[in-house]
């Protein structure tokens, strides 16, 4: 039987919550693997509770919708999110220097 969002639940805690104002840029996931993913950024974070069920995190996702040539805004359910992996820069590192050969 396949996982449910519920027990993947902690997974995404894991993923998201401990770096909620630092996780900003994301791959959106589409529904029923239906389409390619989508680059969005993160406004906010919220906790929804619906009806009985468990509480689930969505994020307010910024995205373009190329098909329409439009930006949207939507909350987006946290199982549809992976974030996208990047290193910040390094310290004291000039601004518009790339660092390859020649340039130093």
């Amino acid at each position: 039987m396949a996982a449910s969002f519920h027990d993947r639940e902690p997974f995404l805690e894991h993923l998201f919550y401990r770096a909620l104002m630092k996780t900003r840029h994301v791959w959106m996931l589409p529904p029923l693997d239906v389409g390619l993913p989508r680059q969005g950024l993160v406004l906010t974070w919220r906790r929804r509770v619906v009806n009985a069920s468990p509480p689930m995190w969505e994020a307010y996702v910024l995205w373009i919708d190329e098909r329409r040539e439009e930006a949207r805004v939507e909350w987006v359910p946290a199982s549809y999110l992976q974030p996208v992996e990047s290193e910040a820069p390094l310290a004291g590192r000039q601004r518009g220097h790339q660092g390859g050969p020649g340039t130093g």
